[in-house]
C-alpha cells in the first residue's frame, strides 16, 4: 500500500491479540511524525494516536486503544458512543444526570453500559427526525459562549438555526475539550470565546494543565510566538505537555 499526502483511514492490517482482536488499524501518525510523541510526552496520545477510521469504528477503536494502558475516566465514551440512552437511563430521566455519573466511571465501567458506535438517534430526534444536540458537554460550552455574548440561559435545541444545527451536531464531537476537576466533569473552554487565542485565554486562567512531561523543553513558562502558517499564535508549554490547542491543530487534532 502506498499512502498520499492526503492521510485517510486505509486499512492497515495487524496480528490480533487476547488483548486487542482487531485484525486492520488506521495508521499511526505518532509513528508517521515522532515529534507528536515528543509534544505529548506525559500525555496519553503519546501512547497512541491514529487516522480517523470512521464513525463505525470510533467505539472499537477507543476500546482497543494503546491510550488505555493510561487508566481513562468514562469521560471518554461521551464522543465515542452512542450515549443519548445510557445517559438517559443512568441519570434516571435524567441526560445531565446521566452525564455526570459517567464521567466519574472507569472507563472500563462506562464501556459496559454502552453498545453501539454514533447513531441517528444522537443527532435527531427519533420521532422527527429533526436535527438536535444531545451531548451534555456541546449543550454547557455553547451556553458558556453565548453568554460571554450576552445571550443569557442559551438552549440550543430551542434557540439555534437550523443552519446554526447542521454545524452544531458535528461539534458536538469534533472540538477541543478537557476534563474537569477531580469530577472529570468534560468541559468545551468557549466561555471566552471559540477563537484558539480566547481559547488559550481561558486555559491560562484557569491555571489548567494536562499530563506531565520529564522534557526540560515543555517544561519551561509558556511564551507565544506569531506562527505564520494560521495566523494566530503558536505555544509552547509550561510545566506540562501542552494542552490539545497548544499547536494552533498544526500537527493534529487530539482526536
Amino acid at each position: 500500500m502506498q499512502r498520499t499526502r492526503f492521510g485517510g483511514s486505509e486499512a492497515m492490517p495487524r496480528t490480533p491479540t487476547d488483548a486487542d482482536p482487531r485484525s486492520v488499524v488506521s495508521q499511526s501518525k505518532i509513528d508517521e511524525d515522532t515529534r507528536l510523541k515528543v509534544m505529548w510526552s506525559g500525555y496519553a496520545f503519546a501512547k497512541d494516536f491514529r487516522e480517523e477510521r470512521g464513525h463505525a469504528y470510533m467505539l472499537e477503536d477507543q476500546l482497543f486503544t494503546g491510550r488505555q494502558a493510561v487508566p481513562q475516566p468514562g469521560t471518554c465514551i461521551h464522543c465515542h458512543a452512542s450515549v443519548y440512552v445510557p445517559y438517559k437511563k443512568a441519570g434516571g430521566g435524567d441526560l445531565i444526570a446521566g452525564f455526570e455519573k459517567f464521567n466519574q466511571m472507569p472507563y472500563p465501567d462506562a464501556a459496559k453500559l454502552v453498545k453501539h458506535p454514533v447513531g441517528c438517534i444522537d443527532c435527531h430526534d427519533s420521532q422527527t427526525m429533526q436535527l438536535r444536540v444531545t451531548r451534555p458537554g456541546f449543550i454547557e460550552g455553547i451556553r458558556a459562549y453565548k453568554a460571554s455574548q450576552g445571550v443569557p440561559d442559551y438552549d440550543v435545541n430551542k434557540m439555534a438555526t437550523r443552519q446554526e444545527m447542521r454545524s452544531f451536531v458535528c461539534g458536538q464531537c469534533h472540538v477541543e475539550y478537557y476534563f474537569k476537576g477531580k469530577e472529570k466533569r468534560l468541559t468545551y473552554p468557549w466561555a471566552k470565546g471559540l477563537k484558539v487565542d480566547q481559547i488559550y485565554d481561558y486555559y491560562q486562567e484557569i491555571e489548567f494543565r494536562t499530563g506531565s512531561t520529564p522534557t526540560p523543553a515543555l517544561r519551561r513558562s509558556k511564551r507565544s510566538t506569531r506562527n505564520s502558517r494560521c495566523g494566530t499564535r503558536e505555544r509552547t508549554a509550561a510545566p506540562a505537555s501542552p494542552a490539545p490547542t497548544a499547536t494552533c491543530r498544526i500537527s493534529a487534532s487530539a482526536r
